[in-house]
């Protein structure tokens, strides 16, 4: 057995582990129904399971994915609100 700060520098999650959040994250999962920390790629940086460059990758994809919805969403609220201002005397 190791020494104890190397147990301690030893990643908590497993390989397996990830493939189960990478499998769950693909999912469009009820809102607040699975942990966000285990879907966290920061967490999963900094625990040594993926690298900096899948890290910065992946923080870049939700980014442009969040700018997407709320382009999305603008264009919903624009367009409900000509056809309010349509409907006004």
């Amino acid at each position: 057995m190791g020494c104890r700060s190397c147990l301690l520098k030893r990643p908590i999650t497993t390989k397996r582990e990830i493939e189960v959040i990478e499998r769950i994250r693909s999912r469009k999962p009820k809102e607040g129904h699975v942990h966000k920390g285990l879907l966290d790629y920061k967490n999963l940086y900094k625990s040594g399971l993926i690298s900096e460059t899948e890290y910065l990758q992946r923080r870049e994809e939700e980014e442009e994915e969040r700018q997407r919805q709320m382009a999305e969403g603008r264009a919903m609220l624009d367009a409900m609100r000509r056809r309010l201002e349509s409907r006004s005397p």
